[in-house]
């Protein structure tokens, strides 16, 4: 009979926490085949070391397109735009309605995040990050500005 409650309080417990690791990516983003169109702004922003690839975009945007790109560390050290400019995105991916994003299941390691539309009247963002699983957990807030 202890066997069996075990067995079922494990399966319980690891029921839950699946659950519990769900929430935290429900506002998954759709992967997309659309390219980013930027205005006549580079921003670069600030160099963020996070636990997962989870965060919003304040703009008033109606969809933001985020390209990701997987780096080396030695390529943190180096300017974002020249860096991604003759590499292909890892992946691409749409907010959500909210201007919020989550990629599920991504590899430990250095990554730049290209935020921007496919309209090309935003100016486009950088942002370094790095996932580890012994960073924080927060979300990234990154921002998106009407291009000139």
């Amino acid at each position: 009979m202890k066997f069996l409650l075990s067995i079922v309080f494990i399966f319980g417990f690891s029921t839950i926490s699946a659950l519990a690791q769900t929430k935290d990516c429900r506002k998954e983003s759709l992967q997309v085949s659309k390219a980013i169109q930027c205005a006549n702004i580079i921003v670069q922003l600030a160099e963020i070391k996070v636990k997962n690839l989870k965060g919003i975009v304040n703009t008033s945007a109606d969809k933001v397109l985020i390209e990701v790109y997987k780096i080396r560390k030695e390529e943190t050290k180096q300017d974002s735009y020249n860096l991604t400019k003759n590499k292909s995105p890892y992946i691409i991916i749409e907010t959500d309605n909210n201007n919020e994003f989550c990629i599920k299941n991504i590899s430990q390691g250095y990554y730049i995040l290209k935020f921007g539309t496919a309209d090309g009247g935003w100016n486009c963002s950088w942002m370094k990050v790095s996932v580890f699983k012994n960073n924080k957990d927060r979300k990234i807030k990154a921002s998106l500005e009407l291009g000139i």
